[in-house]
């Protein structure tokens, strides 16, 4: 027979409720149950979340070789398959999610029978403090998985109401921080495709091709270019920027960014070479300095 607890008074109304009594022994089977369902839930959610990682990693990683003979085939950087999820975020948090600018990407060695190899690197940048929380609340996850898989029973005795009951409560934890860090990985997802929408845009652009084909340097997605105009927009005084200035501005937020890495001795012959700036040279204080500004029609 199921025992009901004592009555309680409404302080609202003054009227009794009768409160619902705890399960007794006779549905420990519906409590089991129910276990059984939100373990095979974890289970499932946590399977899509390895899922995720591993079409986040491939995605941020990849590459094409032409070879002397044959077709063309896809390389693969990261390599996800029979990674446990432990062994996919370590990878995430060491070859694609990163706090501080990363480390060169290591060079892959090229085959015999390859003539040119080309390979597209995508990494992530989060802040310090997001970046620390997201590795600490991925490495409870691993935790908690592991927990769940290997040692679950061991931490419940799933023959006791109460031990159900337990159970129970810290499957619907794990549930839910599952749920959470799901959310979250969407979204990185979410950002991930779009670079690989700008990146697509990038490699089929008719100036990229011109790169390929004839090895002009596509001036109008170049990097440097891109910092050229953001100085322009930061320091520029009746929409002309001193060069000299904008070169010291990137430089302190880009120190790698060099006009040697595209051919060149100076910035101003970035400025003049890439057709995307105006120059000029005006005496100020006895001295001739140069002066940029976007063109219209490259803007």
């Amino acid at each position: 027979m199921t025992k009901e607890r004592c009555a309680e008074p409404n302080f609202h109304t003054g009227a009794l409720i009768r409160l619902p009594a705890p399960p007794s022994p006779d549905h420990l089977p519906d409590l089991q149950r129910e276990i059984q369902r939100l373990m095979g839930q974890n289970v499932l959610r946590l399977q899509l979340y390895e899922q995720q990682l591993k079409r986040i990693m491939s995605a941020t990683d990849f590459g094409v070789e032409i070879l002397t003979e044959g077709e063309p085939r896809q390389t693969q950087g990261i390599q996800t398959e029979g990674k446990t999820l432990g062994q996919l975020v370590g990878l995430l948090m060491g070859d694609v999610l990163f706090s501080e600018p990363p480390p060169p990407a290591p060079d892959h060695p090229v085959a015999p029978d390859v003539a040119v190899r080309f390979n597209t690197k995508m990494r992530l940048h989060m802040q310090s403090a997001d970046h620390d929380e997201f590795q600490t609340a991925l490495r409870e996850l691993v935790a908690q998985r592991n927990h769940l898989v290997h040692h679950f029973i061991e931490g419940h005795d799933l023959s006791t109401v109460e031990g159900c009951q337990s159970a129970i409560n810290t499957l619907h934890e794990v549930l839910e921080a599952v749920g959470k860090r799901f959310g979250q990985l969407q979204d990185m997802a979410r950002h991930v495709n779009d670079a690989c929408t700008v990146a697509h845009s990038v490699f089929t652009s008719p100036e990229f091709q011109e790169y390929l084909v004839k090895g002009q340097i596509p001036w109008a997605i170049t990097d440097i270019v891109a910092d050229l105009r953001a100085a322009a927009r930061e320091l520029r005084t009746e929409d002309w920027t001193p060069v000299d200035a904008a070169a010291a501005w990137i430089k302190e937020r880009s120190p790698d960014q060099s006009p040697a890495h595209y051919h060149c001795s100076s910035w101003k012959q970035v400025v003049h070479t890439s057709g995307q700036f105006d120059l000029r040279y005006q005496i100020v204080d006895g001295r001739r300095i140069a002066f940029y500004r976007e063109r219209p029609e490259c803007l």
